[in-house]
């Protein structure tokens, strides 16, 4: 046991070499995901439930708090809020699977087989598994937050590109989501329906 323990602490990562595998994980991950569902429903006509819009947004939200992580270091209440975060959207996702889990019909898509947003429950998986690799094994890295100056780290350009992809995707999600669901009070249609003009008037 003693032997296990001594393996574990040895295993170091340089800061710059962390940043960049949490901005890869933002690249692969999120842009992967996105990209999937946004061609799902522009080109596909796989219009998302109200489920499905809350998963993206959660999934988001992840990014974004990676992101604060490139900028500012592995932050304790960084940390933390993605651990809620990843949670939540785990239980979204498999309250949205139960929906047609005899069934097994689902609102949106498939991608090899599995559905959306249990693509969704995989990736925030993956999330808790790479915190808590960081805690276990790496324990080392939340001393690069001394490192970190007030104003935030400098970014190279793999870095740069992870920021700057979920600002796309931030933007993208709210145009598709507005287009779909409309103005407050903001009820996604069902069936998922994108607005247009009616004869009856707008169909939101």
């Amino acid at each position: 046991m003693a032997h296990f323990k001594e393996a574990i602490i040895m295993i170091k990562i340089s800061e710059n070499h962390f940043y960049n595998v949490i901005a890869l994980a933002i690249l692969v991950l999120g842009g992967g995901v996105f990209t999937a569902t946004f061609v799902e429903q522009l080109f596909l006509g796989d219009m998302p439930c109200a489920s499905c819009l809350i998963t993206r947004q959660l999934i988001l939200l992840v990014t974004m708090v990676a992101c604060m992580v490139l900028r500012y270091g592995p932050q304790p209440k960084f940390v933390g809020l993605l651990l809620i975060i990843a949670v939540i959207d785990m239980y979204v996702g498999l309250r949205h699977s139960t929906f047609h889990w005899f069934a097994y019909e689902g609102t949106e898509g498939r991608i090899m087989g599995i559905h959306m947003y249990v693509w969704g429950i995989f990736m925030q998986m993956g999330v808790i598994t790479m915190i808590g690799v960081l805690l276990t094994a790496l324990p080392k890295v939340f001393d690069f937050c001394a490192l970190v100056p007030a104003a935030g780290r400098a970014l190279n350009w793999l870095q740069k590109s992870a920021l700057w992809l979920t600002l796309l995707l931030v933007v993208a999600n709210l145009v598709l989501s507005f287009a779909l669901v409309g103005p407050p009070p903001l009820k996604a249609p069902w069936p998922p329906v994108y607005w247009g003009w009616l004869e009856t008037g707008w169909n939101w």
